[in-house]
């Protein structure tokens, strides 16, 4: 079974049809117009419903509007749990960006329109795994349900997967969704790379008792969050170290720790 993501705009009235097609096929599917029973899907009329007249300044008042950025982690949570893409054309900047951000991520996407529907050419759909106009030929690229996650997943002509068992890609997959969840819940925090190695460390020793103290306590919703937020500091400090060994980049070893980092 297939964990689908569908990239595509509220313009497009084919995108109900589509989700319920990829369900009655076995497969899991966010719908971004119904993420979960009485929620109806972010729209920018929530905050104004001048929104089309917006100006840079306002746009970037609106990007931090709780509204949107609620909708966001919804959207982004969805799309880091997801395995597969389909990018369902026409559609708009964000189904695009969603496409793009998953190709990039190792995920499968699948570009699909109907023979009658108007698109513009577009070159990067290069990087895509392939191009389905029909439901048979889309349902053929996915794959059947029941074999799905079983076997490697296809790297698609610039993606480059590790033909390792699939049971660690998933769990990689489902500890990832966790970590991001964690990290976009605290997006307004100072970045990481202002924090120094020892600053880190302290922060992740933290974590690590508070890991200690859930698994103690048998919560397993506390124990998931917290290795989670292990993992984050643990990945903070290798990218730390990442950046260091890039051009124009320094360690960082403040004598005087910040006091949060992104986590």
């Amino acid at each position: 079974m297939s964990r689908i993501y569908v990239a595509s705009s509220w313009r497009n009235e084919l995108q109900p049809e589509i989700v319920n097609l990829l369900r009655s096929w076995g497969h899991t599917v966010y719908d971004f117009r119904n993420p979960s029973p009485g929620d109806h899907g972010f729209s920018w009329d929530e905050i104004d419903l001048n929104w089309r007249d917006w100006t840079p300044a306002q746009l970037m008042a609106g990007l931090q509007n709780p509204i949107a950025r609620s909708g966001f982690v919804k959207d982004m949570t969805a799309l880091h749990a997801s395995d597969t893409v389909v990018l369902l054309l026409p559609t708009g900047r964000s189904g695009h960006m969603e496409a793009g951000w998953a190709a990039g991520a190792c995920k499968r996407v699948f570009v699909y329109c109907l023979p009658s529907a108007k698109v513009e050419p577009e070159l990067m759909y290069l990087m895509f795994d392939g191009f389905a106009d029909s439901p048979s030929s889309l349902r053929k690229m996915i794959g059947d349900p029941e074999r799905v996650g079983d076997e490697p997943r296809t790297a698609g002509s610039i993606t480059t997967l590790v033909n390792d068992a699939p049971t660690i890609h998933q769990a990689i997959d489902d500890f990832g969704v966790h970590q991001a969840h964690k990290m976009l819940m605290t997006r307004n925090k100072p970045h990481w790379s202002s924090c120094s190695y020892p600053d880190l460390m302290r922060r992740l020793r933290s974590e690590f008792v508070e890991l200690q103290e859930a698994i103690e306590s048998g919560n397993r919703k506390a124990i998931v969050g917290e290795a989670a937020d292990v993992g984050n500091f643990a990945m903070m400090i290798a990218d730390n170290a990442q950046r260091a060994g890039r051009p124009g980049a320094s360690m960082l070893v403040h004598e005087e720790p910040h006091k949060d980092g992104r986590a």
